[in-house]
């Protein structure tokens, strides 16, 4: 997962599976874990979207944006090295109610600083453009979804 290129979307779609405990709850927001964080500030304004799909993997292509602004503004990152987090809290919380979640990430204002994070193997599971590039990644960024009490 890359962010802060101009003119960007990335999608990534999270198996009902892995989220059998958000149902019901209401995710206030997404901690993202750096591999390597970016090397100087993202001046980046990103837009965060959330929804569920009925894909299982985004093998087909970019599905349509999901409808559920959470985020938008810069992209606030924390600590340094191995340590750094990116955190995006929501403008309003987002219930989920089961199904494959899909979020969605785009800007198309900053500059690029290229950074990358932890993860794990997920065929088909995120998808990114970048004017008429369109790149399949079989991978899922190490997420924690905080919810409200």
């Amino acid at each position: 997962m890359v962010f802060g290129q101009t003119q960007y979307i990335y999608q990534m779609v999270y198996p009902e599976s892995m989220l059998t405990h958000l149902v019901g709850r209401q995710i206030s927001s997404l901690v993202f874990y750096f591999n390597s964080p970016p090397s100087a500030p993202w001046t980046c304004i990103g837009t965060f979207k959330i929804g569920t799909t009925s894909v299982g993997d985004l093998a087909l292509g970019i599905q349509p944006t999901p409808p559920n602004t959470v985020f938008v503004g810069l992209m606030p990152t924390v600590g340094s090295g191995t340590t750094a987090t990116l955190t995006i809290t929501f403008s309003s919380p987002f219930t989920y109610t089961g199904g494959n979640l899909l979020l969605e990430f785009s800007n198309t204002i900053g500059v690029y600083k290229s950074a990358t994070f932890y993860g794990i193997t997920q065929t088909s599971a995120s998808r990114h453009t970048r004017g008429t590039t369109n790149t399949l990644i079989n991978f899922l960024p190490k997420t924690r979804f905080n919810v409200l009490p």
